[in-house]
C-alpha cells in the first residue's frame, strides 16, 4: 500500500506514552536525514531505516490505531501522523500492513475423562458412607457456585468413586420441601446387575437437611434458590422450561397438551393426553437438541444408541413417540430408565394433571394430590407417587422388534396403534385396589414385569 493519508493503522515501538512518542518525530526524521545513505546508520536513524514505521525509543511496544473522523481536526491529526511515518521512507516506498494472524479456532467445550483418574479414584480409600453429613460435605464443597438443575422434578445428580464403589446420588429441591427450607440428599453404591430392589437399597442413605444441620436454603426469586453450608453458598437455578405446545408438533384431534418435561437423560419430551383412549404419551421434543443418536432397527422403529429409548416414527404427524425403554436401565435406576420420574412439577398450578391421572388410572381416584403424590388417609403425603409409564419395557432388541411387529399387524387404524404402543399396564388395575402402603422415605417405581411398585430411595440417585 502506498504511503498516504488514508492509512488506517501503524505500529510504534515506544517506551513512553503515545503523546510523548508522537511529539518527537521531527527530531528522529532529522537524525535519519543527516546520515549519508551510503554509510551505515546507527541510533534512531538505523531503526528508522530498518523499520520505517517502528520508531525505536525503548523496548515497550505500543500499537496505535486510529480512524479518520469526519471532523477537520481529526483528519489533520491523522494526516500528520501518516506524513511523519512517510518522511522516514525512501521516495516511492510502500507501507506494508502488519502481518495478519489467522484466527485461532475455538475447541468444542468437551470434557475429557482420562482413564488414570478413574483408576486412582476407584482405588483410593473411601469415605465413610454411613456418615451422611461427611458425604454431604464432600459433595457440597465440590459444587460450582452456580448449579444448573436440568431435570424438571428438580434433582441435581452427582457421582463419585470411593473405596471400590461408584456412588450415585442427588440433591433435590422438591416443590413443597424447599419452601420449608428443606433440602433432600440421597446416595447409594451402584450395582452392575440388580436382581431386586433391596440390591439398590443396600448402603443407601437419605436425609432431609435444614437449618438444624447447618444447611440454610432460601428463595432468591422464582426457580432460583441459594443453599449455604460451612461458609459456602451455591445458587441452584431450576429449569424454567416453557410450558407451551411446540409450534410444529402434529397431534391427533383427541390429543391434548399436558406439559413439557426435561429428563435426566438429557432428552426433552412433550407429554400429551388422548381423551379418546385415556392414554398419556411422551413425544420427543424436537425443538430441543437431541442428546443421542437414533438408529433405525426396523421400518418406523428408532432406538437410541446410548439411551436405548425406542421411538415410533409417526410420519403422518412428523413426530417420534416414545414406545419402549430398556428394562435393564429401569432396574439400575439410571439416567435412561425413562421419563416417568421427571414431570414438570414446578408448573403445576391446578388439578389438571390429577384429573387426567384419575381418568387414566381409576385406582388412584381420590388418593393423589395435584402432582400425583399418594396421600395418607389423614391427609399427609405418603412419599409415593404415581409413575407415568406409557411405554413397553424390553429385554432385548429381538423382544422389542416382536412387540413392535405384533402391534403393527394387529391394529387396524392409527389411533388404535398408538394406544397399543403407549398402553400402561397400570390402567388395568381395578379401581378397588389399594395403592402401595406408605413407607417414608420412599417412592413408587413400577417394575418392568408386574403390577406392584418396587421401592427406591426417595430422591432417586441415578447413574451417569
Amino acid at each position: 500500500m502506498a504511503c498516504s493519508a488514508q492509512s488506517r493503522s501503524f505500529h510504534i515501538v515506544a517506551g513512553g506514552s503515545q503523546r510523548s512518542t508522537l511529539a518527537r518525530p521531527r527530531a528522529i526524521a532529522a537524525a535519519a536525514a543527516a546520515q549519508p545513505v551510503s554509510e551505515p546508520l546507527d541510533g534512531p536513524a538505523a531503526a528508522a531505516a530498518a523499520a520505517p514505521l517502528e520508531l525505536l525509543l525503548r523496548a515497550r511496544v505500543l500499537t496505535v490505531r486510529f480512524t479518520l473522523l469526519s471532523s477537520r481536526r481529526a483528519r489533520g491529526r491523522a494526516a500528520g501522523v501518516v506524513s511523519i511515518a512517510c518522511a522516514l521512507l525512501p521516495p516511492g516506498a510502500a507501507v506494508s500492513r502488519p502481518p495478519m494472524t489467522p484466527p485461532v479456532r475455538a475447541l468444542p467445550a468437551t470434557v475429557v475423562h482420562p482413564h488414570e483418574v478413574f483408576v486412582s479414584e476407584i482405588r483410593r480409600g473411601g469415605i465413610d458412607l454411613k456418615d451422611s453429613m461427611s458425604v454431604f460435605r464432600l459433595v457440597f464443597l465440590s459444587l460450582p457456585s452456580v448449579a444448573k438443575v436440568y431435570p424438571t422434578e428438580n434433582y441435581y445428580y452427582f457421582r463419585f468413586d470411593s473405596g471400590g464403589r461408584e456412588i450415585w446420588g442427588n440433591l433435590r429441591l422438591d416443590v413443597e420441601d424447599r419452601e420449608k427450607g428443606l433440602l433432600d440428599f440421597a446416595y447409594f453404591p451402584a450395582i452392575n446387575r440388580p436382581e431386586r430392589m433391596d440390591d439398590l437399597l443396600e448402603g443407601s442413605e437419605h436425609r432431609q437437611l435444614g437449618a438444624a444441620d447447618g444447611v440454610v436454603l432460601r428463595r432468591v426469586r422464582p426457580l432460583v434458590y441459594e443453599v449455604s453450608f460451612e461458609r459456602k453458598t451455591v445458587r441452584f437455578e431450576l429449569n424454567d422450561l416453557p410450558q407451551t405446545m411446540p409450534a410444529f408438533l402434529g397431534t391427533l384431534p383427541s390429543e391434548h397438551f399436558v406439559e413439557r418435561t426435561f429428563d435426566d437423560s438429557g432428552f426433552q419430551f412433550v407429554l400429551l393426553f388422548d381423551t379418546k383412549t385415556a392414554d398419556f404419551r411422551f413425544v420427543l421434543d424436537e425443538e430441543a437438541p437431541l442428546p443421542d443418536v437414533l438408529l433405525s432397527v426396523q421400518d418406523g422403529l428408532l432406538v437410541g444408541r446410548l439411551s436405548g429409548f425406542a421411538f415410533y416414527d409417526d410420519k403422518p404427524r412428523h413426530r417420534k413417540v416414545l414406545i419402549a425403554v430398556d428394562a435393564e436401565n429401569m432396574k439400575k435406576n439410571n439416567y435412561f430408565d425413562g421419563p416417568f420420574d421427571q414431570l414438570a412439577d414446578n408448573f403445576v398450578k391446578d388439578d389438571t394433571r390429577k384429573m387426567l391421572m384419575e381418568q387414566a388410572y381409576p385406582y388412584v381416584r381420590g388418593r393423589i394430590d395435584r402432582r400425583g403424590m399418594f396421600r395418607l388417609p389423614e391427609g399427609g403425603e405418603s412419599g409415593n407417587r404415581l409413575a407415568l409409564t406409557p411405554y413397553y419395557t424390553y429385554s432385548s432388541l429381538d423382544d422389542l422388534r416382536l412387540f413392535y411387529s405384533l402391534h403393527l399387524r394387529q391394529q387396524s387404524d392409527e389411533q388404535r396403534l398408538l394406544s397399543a404402543f403407549t398402553h400402561d399396564y397400570k390402567k388395568d388395575v381395578p379401581a378397588s385396589v389399594t395403592p402401595p402402603p406408605a413407607e417414608s422415605p420412599a417412592r413408587a417405581v413400577v417394575t418392568p414385569g408386574g403390577p406392584g411398585p418396587f421401592r427406591l430411595p426417595p430422591p432417586s440417585p441415578k447413574s451417569p
